[in-house]
């Protein structure tokens, strides 16, 4: 019987410790990502991406998810969606997460934060599913 962390577990340890100390100035961020600078802009312009630097004077600063949101774009892109309509993305991620704090205001005001993470991680895997679900229903013309 095999004990300790699992494969799965050490790799998303590992990822996140990634993740907090990755740190990326816009052209180190399309660098990484195999995009140009004006993609990096275009992504920041519309809310995609957020800089960690909020002080306007200083260079914004990316950290991993940007990176990632990035490469994900860039891949949109290749099969021939623009940028600008990924900002349905951010638009309905920003109404679902009202939604998810309406439904955890509760957890959320009696301060049991572990409570509210495993309620939401639920509630976020429910809502992908049926996201999936009804994509694949909306699009099974073209699929069959």
């Amino acid at each position: 019987m095999r004990t300790g962390i699992s494969g799965a577990s050490a790799g998303r340890a590992a990822a996140a410790s990634v993740e907090a100390s990755l740190s990326l100035n816009p052209q180190e961020l399309a660098a990484a990502a195999g995009v140009d600078v004006a993609l990096v802009s275009e992504l920041r312009r519309l809310g995609l991406i957020v800089a960690l630097t909020i002080d306007a004077a200083a260079e914004p600063v990316y950290d991993h998810e940007a990176l990632l949101i990035t490469r994900t774009a860039a891949a949109f892109e290749a099969h021939g969606m623009p940028v600008r309509n990924l900002r349905m993305f951010k638009v309905a991620a920003d109404r679902e997460a009202g939604v998810y704090e309406q439904v955890l205001g509760a957890l959320m005001a009696r301060g049991d934060a572990a409570a509210v993470r495993a309620e939401l991680a639920e509630i976020v895997e429910l809502a992908e599913t049926l996201r999936r679900l009804m994509l694949r229903r909306q699009m099974r013309p073209y699929l069959d």
